[in-house]
């Protein structure tokens, strides 16, 4: 195991609380990968849509927010094929993003979408948005373990949602 591994793994080890928790998460990828935004969005149990449950950036992105999922090639990709889905040019973005405006006037025009997969059902994504051409496969390898330790909070989301 390297280096940057097990400092995650003894980062996340022995927090209880979610929001603590979830801070964390954002300092690592900020340290170790780098954003202008990050946001984790929970699928519903029984509905095409998504619950965001944290955001780097609550003014333009608040935290409760939620979207129905389009049927479009992204929605393929992330909840069909269960591949996590880097656009790293302001024309991806438009092509699969309605909110393709928000995402350029914070100056961003990359995005990685990396799904949070449990039981072989695609639960959730972590998203994160930076300039142009800026994720690569390394991002997704650092995203794909973090996307782990992030499975059980957002079955509890699940859980909840499904009580509403």
């Amino acid at each position: 195991m390297k280096k940057l591994d097990i400092k995650i793994l003894n980062d996340f080890m022995n927090i209880k609380n979610e929001k603590v928790f979830l801070d964390k998460i954002n300092q690592t990828i900020r340290r170790e990968i780098g954003f202008i935004l990050f946001t984790l969005t929970v699928k519903h149990p029984k509905k095409k849509i998504v619950k965001r449950i944290y955001s780097s950036n609550n003014k333009v992105y608040p935290t409760g927010g939620m979207k129905k999922i389009p049927k479009n090639y992204f929605f393929k990709v992330t909840f069909e094929m269960q591949k996590s889905f880097i656009g790293n040019n302001i024309k991806e973005i438009r092509k699969y993003h309605s909110d393709h405006k928000k995402i350029t006037d914070l100056g961003a025009e990359a995005i990685l979408n990396q799904v949070i997969i449990f039981d072989k059902q695609t639960i959730g994504t972590l998203n994160l948005l930076n300039v142009s051409n800026y994720f690569n496969k390394k991002h997704l390898v650092l995203t794909n373990m973090i996307s782990k330790f992030l499975t059980p909070i957002f079955l509890n989301h699940q859980i909840k949602m499904l009580k509403k």
